[in-house]
């Protein structure tokens, strides 16, 4: 695949290509070689177009193709859909998500990957605190094209959307990386009572938690390729609670 170069210097194209090549969408790859999304002469659009010049027909290796066109699109396309159903109408409207755990333990089974096969003096904690996370990203893109659909500004509002994207291999994954975790914790070194009290449940809160030392002993490789993963989101349009003559009223939740 490629890339172009536009916006993104001589070094930060060399690492971008890296990813790239491995398995990363386009904003993945732009996002660990420290693209910021939100100060960058960056659009949404231009962004799709070029990941449709490059056909990436599989989903990315880390966000599962959160980030990538297809689903994007879908994302906005429905929330457009259900605030017309619902009639809900505000000024403004503020946005929250909740993404795979499995997204967060990919990337740093790749960063640290790609760290480990050049040498890199940098700590994989270090490389990760000074990137854009895939939350951070998809909600830019969500944000930018759905204030051009409804013509709303993206700011703090009594109109909430929460969305949830789910991952339907989610639960096998997780098992997966429990499986390498468990067979490794006699090499790592992590608090005992943690490690006793660690299940396939809270493995997702407890992987992140790790040391670049520990984590490296237990993820020394690439996470699989997704191939064209299955995502499916549940979108929620809420209002705040509001007052009536001193008194509070409810307005339920729409669910989709």
């Amino acid at each position: 695949m490629s890339v172009n170069r536009e916006g993104v210097n001589t070094l930060r194209f060399k690492v971008c290509t890296k990813f790239l090549n491995i398995g990363c969408c386009l904003c993945c790859s732009l996002r660990l070689c420290g693209v910021d999304f939100t100060k960058q002469k960056l659009e949404p659009e231009c962004l799709f177009e070029q990941e449709k010049l490059n056909y990436m027909v599989e989903s990315c290796i880390i966000c599962l193709g959160i980030l990538q066109v297809e689903f994007i699109t879908s994302c906005v396309k429905e929330f457009q859909k259900n605030t017309e159903l619902s009639k809900y109408d505000s000024e403004n409207i503020k946005i929250n998500v909740r993404i795979p755990a499995s997204v967060q333990i990919r990337e740093r089974m790749v960063v640290n990957f790609l760290l480990k096969q050049h040498s890199s003096k940098i700590s994989l904690s270090e490389f990760l605190k000074n990137i854009q996370s895939v939350k951070t990203v998809w909600k830019w893109c969500l944000l930018k094209l759905i204030q051009r659909v409804i013509s709303k500004q993206i700011k703090e509002s009594p109109l909430t959307l929460d969305f949830s994207i789910l991952y339907c291999n989610e639960e096998k994954e997780m098992n997966d990386m429990f499986t390498s975790f468990t067979q490794a914790k006699n090499c790592i070194n992590i608090n005992r009572k943690k490690l006793r009290d660690a299940t396939k449940k809270n493995i997702s809160s407890l992987i992140p938690s790790m040391s670049d030392e520990d984590f490296q002993v237990c993820f020394p490789s690439l996470p699989n390729k997704p191939g064209k993963a299955e995502l499916s989101k549940q979108m929620t349009l809420k209002h705040d609670s509001i007052y009536i003559a001193g008194k509070k009223r409810i307005l339920i939740p729409y669910t989709y």
